[in-house]
C-alpha cells in the first residue's frame, strides 16, 4: 500500500514538474487534476480562463503553502546521511555507482554514461546496476545540504538512461530491478522536489 501511495505522489509531482517546465503548459494536462479540489481554485480560475501559464503558477503557490501534509515512508524531520551514504552521491556525480559490497571499488561507467558496459562478467553486477541504488543517498544529501549538484546529476541520469533503454541486449527490464529502481526513484525525487517547493529561492 505504502509504494502505491508513493509512485502515486511521484506522479502527481512529475505532472507538476511537467507543467512549470514548459514555455506554454497544455491544457490537456490540468484535466489530470482534480479543480474542484479546496486551495485550487486560483488554479481552476486560471485555466477556465485559458491562462495555463497562470495556472500553472498558482499550482505552485498551493504547493508551496499547502500544509498538513503526509508524506508516505519519508520523515523528513528526522532525515539522516551516514558518511557511506554520501560516498555513495558524491561518486554518483562522478558517474561512479555503488552496485553492491562485492564489487569495492565501485566502477566508473564513464563521462556519458555507459550503461552497457560491462567490466566484470557477472549478471549479478549488471543487475544490480539497474537498481539504482544511489538514488535515495543523492535525494538525502541535496534535501540536507541544498546543493544543486546532487538535483542537477539526478535529472540528468534518467535521460541518458533513457536513451540507453532502447538499445539490444541491456538488462534493464528485469522485474526486481524495475521495482527497486522505481521505489530509489520516487523516494530522492519527492526530496528533490519538497525541498525546492520549501525553498524560497527555487
Amino acid at each position: 500500500m505504502n509504494t502505491i501511495k508513493t509512485m502515486k505522489t511521484f506522479c502527481l509531482l512529475c505532472l507538476w514538474a511537467t507543467l512549470m517546465q514548459a514555455q506554454s503548459p497544455d491544457r490537456s494536462a490540468f484535466g489530470l487534476l482534480n479543480l474542484d479540489y479546496p486551495g485550487l481554485e486560483k488554479v481552476k480560475a486560471a485555466c477556465d480562463a485559458g491562462d495555463t501559464l497562470r495556472a500553472a503558477e498558482e499550482l505552485l503557490v498551493y504547493y508551496r503553502s499547502r500544509t498538513g501534509v503526509s508524506t508516505p515512508d519519508l520523515d523528513l524531520e528526522h532525515l539522516s546521511l551516514s558518511e557511506r551514504e554520501r560516498g555513495w552521491a558524491d561518486d554518483a556525480l562522478e558517474h561512479t555507482f555503488y552496485v553492491h559490497d562485492g564489487y569495492q571499488p565501485p566502477f566508473n561507467y564513464g563521462k556519458d554514461i555507459n550503461w552497457r558496459y560491462w567490466p566484470v562478467q557477472d549478471n549479478e553486477l549488471r543487475w544490480q546496476l539497474h537498481r539504482h541504488k544511489w538514488f535515495t543517498p543523492m535525494g538525502k544529501a541535496y534535501r540536507l545540504t541544498g546543493d544543486e549538484k546532487y538535483a542537477r546529476s539526478c535529472r540528468t541520469m534518467p535521460r541518458a538512461r533513457r536513451r540507453m533503454c532502447v538499445s539490444p541486449g541491456v538488462r534493464w527490464r528485469r522485474a526486481t530491478a524495475c521495482r527497486t529502481r522505481l521505489t530509489s526513484s520516487c523516494s530522492s525525487c519527492l526530496r528533490l522536489r519538497l525541498r525546492r517547493l520549501s525553498s524560497p529561492s527555487s
